[in-house]
């Protein structure tokens, strides 16, 4: 089967999928007004997809024309012009332009439309990768890993609401003045309990969650249905949340995680008795671009009260990729799952820098070898 195939198969999926869900949370098509929402929301998804599959063949031809571009020659050389220009010349068009403005334009598009990208992998160094698609359908196929910890997206109610207070940032970047018309990204009222189960059934240790405090026991009666053992609520502190603008009642100064045991035997950690409570800035050190970043020194005191160095963590909605970074910094193996086309690419983005970076102190997740019956033998 070829890429077209598979890319017309996908899209008929996602053509099917938008319509069930349509229909399943505009129970009022019957009416105009139902019928033309439901309208809207499939139009909006196809439309994303569509663009996505553009955005991948952009890329594609780009690195084609990268690899199929001429080896320097002394004509180059003397007349100061990169081996790519050949390309250009022959093709009639600009590859500096498509690289610099189109992938761009379309991620924004797709992004802004919420569609589907085309599924792939990439593979970002030894033990640490990247898959771009459904959480839902790429994490049945990964097998166990040690442990879960990730973001989902907030509970329908909090997505309702955006647009009528001012930017989640209050770090100068973007002024409070300027309002959110979307985070992005659909709530997970409709999703939670599939969510939950596919997480369960992957986990091997923890499962960990974050979830507005409105949520917390419609995870827990979904983590508990799909057979985990359920442990306790984090509090992540937040000390320089946004203030409530319009002054009606106190603002949110705090967001919780939920927690459970998803392997077999007792629960093991590495907090001792340790408070459940963590204390960190929402605006230090935020790389900025994604709406609901969590910080790396957060991800970091989890990922070092919940994980061992060597074992191989799993966020299902990478989204910024915060605990992928903290994972890498910490000897972690990391597997991230991200649907938007634009996160995928900011994720790999960051834990690239990570791994780059590295951290002296702290040594880095190496690929398992197989040893030989042989070694030591006299």
């Amino acid at each position: 089967m070829g890429q077209t195939d598979r890319a017309y198969q996908q899209l008929w999926r996602v053509v099917d999928g938008a319509v069930r869900d349509a229909f399943r949370k505009h129970g009022d098509y019957l009416t105009p007004k139902g019928r033309h929402s439901a309208k809207r929301s499939v139009v909006k998804r196809v439309t994303g997809t569509v663009l996505s599959f553009a955005l991948q063949e952009a890329k594609r031809q780009r690195e084609l024309a990268v690899t199929d571009a001429p080896p320097i020659t002394g004509e180059h050389q003397a007349a100061g012009t990169p081996p790519a220009a050949g390309i250009q010349e022959r093709q009639g068009c600009d590859y500096g332009h498509a690289q610099k403005r189109l992938p761009r334009t379309l991620t924004r598009q797709a992004d802004r439309y919420g569609g589907e990208a085309v599924s792939h992998v990439e593979h970002l160094g030894d033990g640490v990768e990247m898959h771009l698609g459904d959480m839902l359908e790429v994490l049945p196929t990964l097998g166990k890993v040690d442990h879960i910890i990730g973001d989902p997206p907030y509970e329908d109610e909090l997505h309702a609401a955006v647009g009528k207070f001012a930017s989640l940032r209050n770090d100068g970047k973007v002024y409070a003045s300027q309002k959110l018309d979307s985070l992005g990204f659909d709530g997970v009222n409709a999703d939670r309990a599939r969510m939950a189960a596919v997480c369960v059934e992957a986990s091997d240790g923890w499962l960990i969650l974050f979830t507005l405090a409105e949520g917390v026991r419609a995870w827990r009666d979904d983590i508990q249905a799909a057979g985990a053992k359920w442990d306790t609520t984090l509090a992540w502190v937040k000390p320089d949340a946004s203030p409530r603008f319009n002054g009606q009642g106190a603002a949110r100064g705090f967001e919780n995680a939920v927690t459970a045991w998803c392997g077999k035997g007792y629960r093991s950690w590495n907090g001792g008795g340790k408070r459940g409570v963590y204390t960190h800035l929402v605006n230090h050190g935020r790389q900025g671009e994604h709406p609901t970043e969590k910080p790396v020194p957060l991800m970091a005191e989890i990922i070092a009260d919940f994980t061992k160095p060597g074992q191989l963590i799993c966020d299902p909605f990478c989204g910024s990729g915060s605990t992928g970074v903290a994972a890498v910094r910490h000897g972690r193996r990391f597997i991230g799952i991200e649907q938007s086309q634009r996160w995928f690419d900011l994720s790999c983005r960051r834990i690239e820098a990570a791994l780059k970076q590295g951290d002296m102190f702290i040594e880095q997740p190496k690929r398992p070898e197989q040893l030989s019956i042989l070694d030591g033998a006299a």
